[in-house]
């Protein structure tokens, strides 16, 4: 398409203006051309942005799947009677309880395995000493169950009776 320009000319002392077409023939350059190419532009940047939003939005709701989905027996780990022992004697009677919680979350019982008798016996103390010793100092009629309990804990420990002594020691009870 080209364009032909009228030039109007003032012609000296006339003061009349005269039309002169000068066929100068210019290409028009078309809107079309130019938004096609700025649309293919920003169609590639809105893909670009939209996939990375994508893997954004998946790894997310991947990590939010992750966090709340219901965990069973992920953290526990089955303790034996030596374990148990051993954290007794290295970490105190707080973690040795905390490991008799677990197993017992976990199923694992008395009955089904007998050596864990006496490290059951002794959490069990020692948990019952230490509610004993807290109704105690509050005046709670509540306290003599405790101490029932510390005591059927203490028959289960066979020879290992003194650690009873110890716990009472240790919290205070003598």
């Amino acid at each position: 398409m080209h364009v032909a320009n009228n030039i109007y000319v003032k012609k000296p002392g006339t003061g009349k203006a005269t039309a002169q077409n000068t066929q100068t023939t210019q290409p028009v350059q078309t809107n079309a051309a130019n938004n096609k190419k700025v649309k293919d532009k920003k169609s590639s940047l809105l893909n670009i942005i939209i996939i990375v939003l994508t893997v954004i939005l998946f790894f997310l709701l991947v990590a939010f799947i992750v966090q709340t989905s219901p965990r069973t027996n992920t953290f526990y780990t089955e303790s034996s009677a030596e374990d148990l022992i051993r954290r007794m004697n290295y970490s105190g009677y707080q973690r040795l309880l905390e490991s008799v919680y677990e197993n017992r979350t976990l199923g694992v019982t008395e009955a089904e395995k007998p050596e864990l008798t006496v490290p059951y016996a002794i959490a069990d103390y020692y948990e019952a000493a230490f509610l004993y010793k807290g109704y105690l100092k509050a005046d709670n009629p509540g306290a003599e169950a405790y101490l029932q309990t510390m005591n059927e804990a203490k028959s289960k420990m066979g020879e290992y009776a003194y650690i009873a002594d110890d716990i009472d020691e240790e919290l205070g009870l003598d």
